[in-house]
């Protein structure tokens, strides 16, 4: 089971985050939706560029920032060219660490059709930062929809653009709402301290099997 360690997602200064803005090209005024995973089919780039296409044109100072690499790289390159994109959609590579990147962005989205329960998903709310993700796999089980963010169906391009616009068109206090939300979930349920709870309990039923239940499974 992962622990998140929060000490790794907390904001960077105003200078450091200035300067990690400069370098991956964004302007004071772009709202960042932000994409960190593996180039790769089930993370459903492909999708999200198309999505991203339309949201753009409705939203102009939208951006799509894409963290990480993988075997779709170059694909995934061609598509954005293709729907003319241009700067609207920022390759960053691989970025370590990968914490500060959070704090640049607006939302988080993911598109995945095929997922288990991915780190990063419980990073970005560690981060606080509001999402948007497809229901699949275990994201249902920590993104509490409405509440800690937008859940769509996987492979639904019409549901994948309301949310998006929702997220963008809510105001800074929805988000904020969510945003909290998020953080105070990831760190009840998934943080260092929870897990080595967690872990302790498990060899506890196992020693003292006649004890009360505990309740750090909740």
């Amino acid at each position: 089971e992962n622990g998140i360690d929060f000490a790794r997602f907390t904001a960077p200064d105003a200078t450091a985050l200035d300067g990690l803005k400069q370098k991956l090209g964004i302007m004071p005024d772009d709202r960042i939706l932000l994409c960190v995973g593996r180039l790769a089919p089930e993370k459903n780039h492909a999708l999200l560029l198309r999505v991203f296409a339309r949201v753009s044109r409705r939203v102009p100072a939208a951006r799509l920032l894409l963290v990480g690499s993988g075997p779709l790289e170059a694909d995934v390159r061609a598509q954005a060219e293709q729907l003319a994109l241009g700067d609207r959609v920022v390759f960053a590579g691989q970025l370590s660490p990968v914490g500060p990147v959070f704090f640049a962005a607006e939302a988080f989205v993911l598109a995945s059709w095929l997922e288990g329960l991915p780190l990063v998903v419980l990073e970005a709310m560690a981060a606080g930062l509001p999402m948007v993700a497809t229901a699949v796999g275990g994201i249902p089980e920590v993104v509490n929809a409405g509440r800690t963010g937008l859940l769509v169906p996987p492979n639904n391009e019409a549901a994948l653009e309301g949310a998006l616009m929702r997220m963008l068109e809510a105001g800074p206090e929805q988000r904020r709402a969510w945003a909290d939300a998020a953080r105070v979930e990831a760190k009840r349920r998934f943080s260092m301290e929870r897990m080595v709870e967690r872990t302790q309990a498990v060899y506890d039923r196992i020693l003292r099997p006649d004890a009360p239940p505990s309740d750090v499974y909740l």
